[in-house]
């Protein structure tokens, strides 16, 4: 079977790829042109090999670029082969790679520790880190940073400080060896919030993208004699394909084999002669690029501060380069955290975003704010929540406030659009509905949830929106006549109008969040069927039989990643039953999620919370020995000894049941001091002869057909 892929810019150049796919549905081989126009075509093939539905190699050109050669117990790679060498990893329980060894030529090496509570890194290379109490980076060896409580960056060492006003830099006091361009000039397409333009006294910089938002292009102007006159041209084919045109008539083809510029083990180069040289690329724990090298010799080596500077040296972490002033990049012009790097301007682009390491912090603001997350997630400027080496970017989830400061705002000015005199007018009703809109997508969503609608879906999303509109309505309402004087605009009608509007985007965007999310289009939920770890907590009456086999619920955020749903059928934490007590339950399906009573998850109270961490705790033993040995020991006993502990009316029977002790010691070291559990979970480690049979689960989920060893 075939399929194909083109993307085409029909005055310069084009990329085309066809897929092939093997017997087994994988992709077995992709064939690609590149230089279709100007008659410099390029033609080449990958190909792929899997074994039990997994990739093991990755021919490129003919030339191996991949090929995995051992893994650990969790699934991780531990060791993978290309034709100048191999790498090497080791991880700990929880995913984080401890180690990283390259061997061929230009030999690299990493070594990472971590906190286990809360996933900070605390050591990289034998260098210490710490953090504060919001899980920021306060130090690093001997350098300290400091924040202000908007989360912004007030220092970084060997570079300078900043002071504020709100979000923006207000004044730079930068040290004498460095050269930071304080007078960028950024302009934005308002519509998409993505950079548009930037420039300073040598370059400028215009961007270009498609429908969705993404990035086709980019031209570079170097400023001679103060006009601007084209340098190079940057075109982007494909999340796994880009093109570099100069003004002397040379072209660069880069393709990036196996996946995208931010993972793929190699890049093939190819020049307008049709030229090609596979390199290598060597990364850390967070994608950034180490080192790439082809068979000729030819060879890159970076190395990076915290936040991302280019420094002297490995380890040399107070010995970096001026913006621009950067040593050659070769012909692979990605860098931290495998980002396009800006070296005119000393900036990253980081796709919506542009991001300086020597501010630590965006230069333009984050389009999607994080609503699901915490304080430091409402600052447009911060980057990775100030803690580098745990996050790389940020995401943002259902914009609520941005969709109420845009509604308000834009709703705000039409209405009053005939009491708008001067620009002084505009600003103030553009604010007025943008403030007023802010509270109500503050206010909304949390409405949505707590009705029991859950936060994302088309019902939910029209009920956050409807509230959205009516509060920025009226508050909105209530400034603009005390402003203009003029009452008549303020009526039942125009608050109708707007509420209802607000309901009808809302429920567009609830719905499309929740397809997103694997979700039902209009309430959010989902229908699964019942085979995972269970708890239940005075297992009496709330509309579920143990033992029925299919079970709905309404998604209502995450833990750790991993999406948690609500439903009635598993009892409430909110509301107590006739005899007095809260009657609760929860199942954990890695393949899904996280089920909980209604309430466990958006109440905030202990007692849901407590339930929430001990179903993670299953999550973590899943992670630990992988989704075979859960669902043939773990989810099959759980959920036998939760029917046998309800049949004999003691819940104390499945309390103390191993798979729910070692749940519960699991998800305490796990959460460390935000761990709520009391009594009622007993955290026990996993005994050995229990230990023994996952790790014999774990080995028969890695080698196909063995099921037979866990009949005893």
């Amino acid at each position: 079977m075939g399929g194909g892929a083109s993307i085409t810019d029909g005055d310069t150049e084009e990329f085309s790829v066809t897929y092939n796919y093997g017997s087994d549905n994988n992709i077995s081989q992709a064939s690609v042109t590149f230089g279709e126009f100007y008659n410099r075509r390029h033609e080449f093939t990958e190909e792929f090999t899997y074994q039990n539905g997994y990739m093991i190699s990755d021919v490129l050109n003919d030339t191996l670029v991949w090929e995995l050669f051992d893994q650990d117990r969790w699934g991780n790679v531990t060791e993978n082969r290309d034709y100048q060498g191999g790498t090497q990893y080791t991880y700990n329980d929880y995913g984080n790679m401890l180690y990283m060894n390259r061997h061929d030529n230009y030999m690299v090496s990493e070594t990472y520790a971590y906190d286990i509570q809360t996933g900070n890194m605390i050591s990289k290379n034998g260098i210490p880190l710490t953090y504060d109490s919001m899980n920021q980076l306060t130090g690093y060896g001997d350098c300290t940073y400091s924040y202000d409580t908007k989360g912004n960056i007030t220092n970084q060492p060997h570079v300078g400080e900043f002071s504020y006003n709100g979000f923006k830099i207000d004044d730079m006091n930068i040290q004498g060896h460095l050269t930071l361009d304080g007078d960028l000039r950024i302009s934005y397409y308002k519509a998409i919030e993505r950079p548009k333009s930037i420039e300073n006294d040598r370059f400028k910089a215009e961007f270009y993208y498609d429908g969705n938002g993404d990035r086709i292009m980019m031209k570079v102007y170097e400023k001679i004699s103060g006009t601007p006159t084209l340098s190079f041209t940057r075109y982007y084919f494909a999340p796994n394909a880009e093109m570099t045109a100069d003004s002397h008539g040379h072209y660069r083809y880069l393709y990036y084999a196996g996946n995208d510029a931010y993972t793929a083990p190699a890049v093939m180069v190819t020049d307008e002669n049709r030229c090609s040289s596979i390199y290598q690329i060597t990364r850390d724990n967070i994608g950034s690029v180490l080192v790439y090298a082809n068979a000729n010799g030819d060879h890159y080596e970076n190395s990076y501060t915290p936040w991302g500077i280019r420094s002297c040296g490995a380890g040399n972490y107070t010995c970096f380069y001026n913006p621009g002033q950067e040593p050659g990049y070769g012909p692979f012009f990605r860098t931290y955290t495998g980002h396009e790097d800006l070296w005119m301007f000393g900036l990253i682009n980081a796709n919506a975003r542009l991001y300086s390491p020597y501010l630590g912090r965006f230069v333009s603001p984050d389009p999607l704010l994080n609503s699901e997350g915490g304080p430091l997630d409402y600052n447009p400027y911060i980057y990775a929540r100030n803690n580098p080496y745990k996050y790389i970017d940020k995401n943002g989830e259902f914009p609520w406030l941005l969709f109420g400061a845009a509604l308000g705002a834009g709703f705000n000015i039409w209405q009053n659009s005939d009491n708008i005199h001067c620009f002084g007018d505009a600003l103030f009703y553009g604010f007025a509905g943008a403030g007023a809109g802010s509270l109500g997508g503050w206010i909304g969503p949390s409405a949505a949830v707590s009705l029991g609608l859950g936060a994302t879906g088309a019902i939910a999303g029209s009920v956050a929106g409807a509230i959205t509109g009516y509060i920025s309505s009226t508050i909105g309402g209530t400034l603009n006549a005390a402003y203009s004087g003029d009452f008549s605009k303020f009526s039942l009608g125009s608050i109708f109008t707007q509420t209802a509007f607000s309901a009808a985007i809302g429920g567009i965007m609830g719905g499309i969040d929740a397809v997103s999310k694997n979700t039902n289009f209009f309430t959010g939920g989902i229908k699964e069927e019942l085979f995972g770890a269970c708890y239940c907590s005075t297992c009496n009456s709330s509309g579920f039989s143990l033992g029925e086999s299919t079970i709905t619920g309404t998604y209502v955020g995450t833990v750790d990643g991993v999406p948690v749903f609500e439903t009635k059928k598993f009892g409430s934490v909110i509301k107590k039953q006739a005899d007095g007590y809260y009657h609760f339950r929860g199942i954990t399906i890695p393949k899904r999620g996280i089920i909980v009573a209604q309430g466990a998850y958006s109440s905030g109270k202990d007692i849901g919370t407590a339930l929430v961490q001990h179903e993670f705790g299953h999550i973590l033993q899943c992670r630990m020995y992988g989704s075979y040995a859960y669902y043939h020991i773990i989810a099959p006993e759980s959920m036998a000894n939760c029917i046998y502990s309800n049949a004999m009316g003691n819940q104390a029977i499945h309390d103390n049941f191993w798979t729910e002790t070692w749940a519960n010691y699991l998800s305490k070291e796990f959460f460390g001091s935000k761990y709520v559990g009391g009594p009622d979970y007993p955290a026990i480690n996993i005994s050995s002869w229990n230990r023994f049979r996952m790790e014999v689960a774990r080995t028969c989920g890695v080698i196909s057909g063995w099921r037979g060893l866990l009949q005893w």
